[in-house]
């Protein structure tokens, strides 16, 4: 019977989605790609991104992870960064000696990275939550077994972190969709009941475009608080010091802050280098 009803709502969700007007988010292009250089000597480091808006998705023309990796090809010759998309339940396997990716930005220790001894974390980079988000209050709504939307690939606090498309859809009655823009579209037309979204995408839909959401009606409690941080496979220590460099000097002259204030989440901005991390 749940799984009659997921298959239901998938249908419904994509007719819903077509109807959906987030013209200034929305691309027909690809994602933004940042910027390359022409120099021959440079080495090409892939940036592994998935979908968590603002920092990147591919239904925005542009994203914060972009407008970073233009900014570091602009300042040095040194390395090219390319942008490489990746699914949400790949990340481990691509930034690994086997994968694609040499780093990765925007990651919290308990989205299943803490038993992974491939990786080694950089500096802090940004705060955020993982919201209940319904029409009314969310306490409320958990307390009638309802329908929840989430994102396929990510750890949520209330299921213990646990990420098995089938264990999140038959025990948790959960609908797994592949971005935030599907769930918040699904639960203003009253096919989900509750779904689970980042603050840090709210912030980005609030200051930016406020008009396309009717932010007012949606209710939010926290699941999760979390810290995020920038990740490279352990052969690249020399290239993760150089970023920490980098990322250092941007905070210091603001064009961190400005660039986090251009996506609307500049109150999310918690740049703490390795020295003074004391978390």
């Amino acid at each position: 019977m749940q799984g009659r009803v997921v298959h239901t709502i998938f249908y419904l969700a994509v007719v819903g989605w077509l109807s959906l007007s987030f013209t200034a988010f929305v691309s027909s292009a690809q994602a933004h790609t940042p910027a390359q250089q022409t120099n021959s000597d440079a080495e090409v480091i892939h940036v592994a991104a998935y979908e968590f808006p603002p920092y990147y998705s591919s239904h925005l023309s542009e994203h914060l992870l972009g407008g970073l990796l233009d900014y570091l090809n602009a300042q040095q010759q040194q390395y090219i960064f390319n942008l490489v998309e990746i699914r949400s339940t790949a990340r481990y396997q691509q930034v690994s000696a086997e994968g694609c990716c040499s780093v990765i930005f925007f990651q919290a220790p308990e989205w299943g990275w803490q038993q992974n001894d491939q990786v080694v974390r950089g500096p802090r980079l940004s705060r955020g939550a993982d919201l209940y988000v319904a029409l009314k209050p969310p306490s409320e709504v958990i307390a009638n077994d309802p329908l929840i939307g989430g994102l396929r690939g990510y750890h949520y606090q209330f299921t213990d972190f646990q990420h098995d498309s089938e264990l999140l859809e038959y025990e948790h009655r959960m609908y797994l969709a592949d971005n935030h823009f599907t769930l918040v579209n699904m639960l203003q037309r009253e096919r989900l009941d509750l779904v689970m979204v980042s603050e840090e995408f709210l912030g980005m839909l609030a200051a930016l475009q406020p008009q396309k959401v009717d932010l007012a009606e949606l209710q939010t409690e926290v699941d999760l608080s979390y810290h995020t941080y920038l990740l490279a496979h352990q052969s690249q220590q020399a290239l993760l010091d150089w970023l920490e460099g980098q990322l250092t000097t941007m905070h210091q002259s603001g064009e961190l802050s400005a660039l986090f204030e251009r996506f609307g989440v500049g109150e999310h901005l918690d740049y703490v280098p390795r020295q003074r991390d004391m978390d």
